[in-house]
Order: structure tokens, then C-alpha cells, then sequence
């Protein structure tokens, strides 16, 4: 018999009021720990936005482990184990497929190692909504075919020659797929002739990094300025040394220097999802719905959380004084730019978004750390330090594409002579789980 106390019965009583919710619960009790998109794709939701409210609505009984993964609390496995006995199960569980879904990427690597290791959990793999997906050439037919359930919604598609025919059974609106042959693209686009489908292989793939050069200028706005109306225009008090949390379900926020203000926007016609609250030294802005701009005396700020559960936010911070910036991305798109600034501890945890980093330090606390984590998404980062200076990079592949450029040019793991014993040290963690991370870690 489960105990719970009364304070908890009311949580779980409001928690599980929806049938989403107790879908949530029984997936993670069946499957363990998952990320975003991927718990969002067992559980049967297709909005975002409406899966970010749900996910909120369950705090306590959810939370994210070290690898910014969700999982059940203490709390919620009770909650598990009391809807298993009223359930029989069966039902519920069958809801909960047994699919890994890779999405929402500029680039998709696919290793040998990768699917064997799905293969051995039981899983199948689904490839989805990216730009550019690489298949290994050691991949053989009898795995590709056992993991892969499809590949859909990608641009281009790359498979070693002997998987050719068999990919092509599991592709579905695939605009290019092509194998490497004596150094040669082959096309295999219906219409086009080899030429033009090499050419067009050749600048597909480079679209990744198009697309993270855009990225360093993100300019928010998705609501067209005929279509949108104002619906907030508040000044905002900020304390000295405040704490600030942003969060995005499938909206936009923009942060930039100013005296302390907000301004929303919504499309007309659609009602706006804003919540605004301040207490003491803490700032919230939470946008489901709508294009917020927050202006803030960014040297007031001394820590700095950013949530995004599918939408984008540019962070404009220049001149900063951090003692914390943590970036936390389910999916979407998250712009850092700073410059003269100086933060102590800086985190990020992409799970299948889009961060790109470009901070210029003016100085170093005696021992400033950054921590870049990437799930399948992509991350690009750009730091430069004062000269005097001494670096140290640790990066960590799982399964994945790390690329890292520190003041001595490419390199791997990275101690900078005399970092050890030196006054101001900058150290950087990468970590790369199946996705891209580029780091360039430059003196100025």
C-alpha cells in the first residue's frame, strides 16, 4: 500500500486531473529518465506550448536529473504506483511506444555505436524535421533495418552505397538522398539531373552553418508587425543584484539593456499567455504566448536563468556582472551576445535546440567555469578571454560532434601551461551526448 500525506493528495489530485498529465507519469515510471521532445512524442502531444503548461502544472512530481533529462520524483513515483493499481496498465502502457525520436537539428550523425546501443534497449529510432542526416559507412543492413523505423521531413540524407535501397524504402519526404561513391555524390532526387543534385548536396550541406552564422544576428519578431497588437507596457523596478528567470513555452523573449520596462506583443486576434511577477530581489517572466521585450539595467543582475520549452530568446547582456547565467533548452532557439562582461558560472543544457554564444570577458573571477551539455541539439560558442589568462578544456563525446578551437588552435582536451598554479583561471566543459558542439575559446 502506498502512504501519502494530505498536502500531498491535494498535489496529485490537481497534478492528475488530465489525462495528459497521468500519460506523463506512466511514461516516465515505464521508461525512466527522457527529454523533452522525446517524452513529448510518447505521450502523444504535438503543441509545444501545451505540453510546456502540463509539465509545469505536474511540478513536484516531476524534475530533471544531472544530463537535464525528466524523470519522477520521489513524490511522483508514488503517483506511478498508485495509478498502476488503478490501472491495469495495458492500455496506458501501450501508449508509451518504445521509439527514440531524433528532431529538430541543423545536423544529424548516425553511428554504428548509436543504434546498437538502441537496439540493445529495446528501441527504435525515428529521424525527423533536420537538415542534414550522415549514416555512418560501417552501419550494416541487418541494424539499419532493425532500428530505423523512418526517416521523414529531412532535407538531405546521406547513406553509405549498400544501404542505399533499403533507406529508400524507409524515407518519407525526403528532398535529397545520396551515397558516396569514389569520392562522388550520386543523386537520387526524382527530376534532377547528377550535376544538379551534387551541387545541390554541396550547399545543403552547408546550410548547418549558415544557419548558425544567422543565428550570431537573431533578430526576434515572428509576429508580423501588421499582425501583431500590443497588449503590456509596464515599467519594472529592479533591486540591486536581483535574480532573473525567463521562460519561454512557445513564444519569444527578448532581453536587452534598458531602465525597466516590458513590452508584449500578440498576434490579434490570439490571447496572450504573460506572467510578469516581482518580489523583493526576484524578477519572473514567463511567455506561452506572445513576443515579449524586457528591458533591464543589466548591471544590476547577479544571476540569470533562462527556460525554453519551444520558442526563442535573445539574450542581450552587455556589460553584465554575473554571478550565474544558467540556458536551459528543451527545443528552440537561444541568442547570447555579450560583451565587457564577466560571468563566474555560465551553464547551458541543450537538449534538440539551437544555442549559439558569442561573449567577449573583460575580466575573470579568480576561477570562472562555463559548462556546455548538448543532447542531440546544436550549440556554437565563442568566448574570448583577457590574455593573462590561463585556459583549461575538458570535452566529453558520447555520440556526437565536438569541434574545439582553443588559443593554441584545434585541439582536444586542453591544459594551458601553468594553469594550475595561476590567479585567474578560465575552464571550460563540454559535453556532447549525440549531437554538434563547436567551442572557440580565443585571448583578446
Amino acid at each position: 500500500m502506498v502512504e501519502v500525506s494530505e498536502e500531498e493528495l491535494n498535489r496529485i489530485f490537481k497534478a492528475l486531473s488530465h489525462e495528459v498529465r497521468r500519460r506523463v507519469v506512466l511514461v516516465l515510471g515505464e521508461r525512466g529518465p527522457l527529454p523533452y521532445v522525446e517524452l513529448m512524442k510518447c505521450v502523444g502531444v504535438g503543441d509545444s506550448g501545451h505540453f510546456a503548461f502540463h509539465l509545469r502544472s505536474l511540478q513536484g512530481l516531476i524534475e530533471k536529473d544531472e544530463k537535464g533529462l525528466y524523470r519522477l520524483s520521489q513524490l511522483g513515483w508514488k503517483v506511478y504506483r498508485i495509478l498502476k493499481n488503478l490501472y491495469s496498465g495495458e492500455d496506458e502502457k501501450a501508449k508509451a511506444t518504445e521509439l527514440f525520436v531524433f528532431r529538430d537539428a541543423i545536423s544529424i550523425h548516425v553511428t554504428k555505436e548509436l543504434l546498437a546501443r538502441l537496439r540493445e534497449r529495446g528501441q527504435k529510432a525515428i529521424i525527423r524535421d533536420a537538415i542534414s542526416v550522415t549514416v555512418d559507412d560501417d552501419v550494416d543492413a541487418e541494424l539499419f533495418d532493425t532500428v530505423i523505423e523512418r526517416i521523414e521531413d529531412v532535407v538531405s540524407l546521406r547513406v553509405p552505397k549498400h544501404l542505399r535501397e533499403l533507406a529508400l524504402l524507409k524515407c518519407r519526404d525526403v528532398l535529397s538522398i545520396s551515397t558516396e561513391d569514389e569520392g562522388r555524390f550520386l543523386g537520387l532526387i526524382c527530376g534532377l539531373t547528377k550535376p544538379m543534385s551534387t551541387a545541390l548536396s554541396s550547399v545543403l550541406r552547408s546550410v548547418g552553418t549558415a544557419l548558425s552564422s544567422a543565428l550570431k544576428s537573431l533578430s526576434l519578431g515572428w509576429i508580423g508587425l501588421g499582425m501583431r497588437e500590443k497588449v503590456l507596457d509596464r515599467s519594472v523596478e529592479l533591486r540591486h543584484e536581483a535574480d532573473v528567470t525567463v521562460e519561454v513555452g512557445s513564444g519569444s523573449i527578448v532581453l536587452k539593456p534598458g531602465s525597466g520596462r516590458v513590452v508584449v506583443w500578440c498576434e490579434k486576434g490570439k490571447e496572450p499567455s504573460i506572467e510578469l511577477t516581482t518580489e523583493g530581489r526576484v524578477l519572473s517572466l514567463v511567455c506561452d504566448v506572445g513576443e515579449a521585450h524586457l528591458e533591464l539595467p543589466i548591471e544590476k543582475l547577479r544571476n540569470l536563468k533562462t527556460k525554453v520549452r519551444s520558442g526563442s530568446v535573445k539574450l542581450s547582456i552587455n556589460g553584465a556582472r554575473l554571478s550565474k547565467l544558467e540556458v536551459d533548452v528543451d527545443t528552440g532557439a537561444v541568442a547570447i551576445h555579450g560583451s565587457g562582461i564577466c560571468i563566474e558560472d555560465l551553464s547551458t543544457q541543450i537538449e534538440t535546440g539551437t544555442l549559439v554564444v558569442n561573449a567577449t570577458y573583460s575580466s575573470v573571477v579568480n576561477e570562472s567555469e562555463v559548462k556546455l551539455r548538448v543532447g542531440t541539439g546544436t550549440t556554437r560558442a565563442s568566448l574570448k578571454i583577457p590574455e593573462e589568462v590561463k585556459v583549461c578544456i575538458k570535452p566529453h563525446v558520447e555520440i556526437g560532434t565536438c569541434i574545439v578551437r582553443g588559443p593554441s588552435g584545434v585541439c582536444g582536451y586542453y591544459v594551458e601551461p601553468g594553469f594550475n598554479e595561476a590567479n585567474k583561471k578560465f575552464s571550460v566543459v563540454a559535453e556532447v551526448r549525440c549531437g554538434t558542439l563547436s567551442l572557440e575559446v580565443t585571448k583578446v
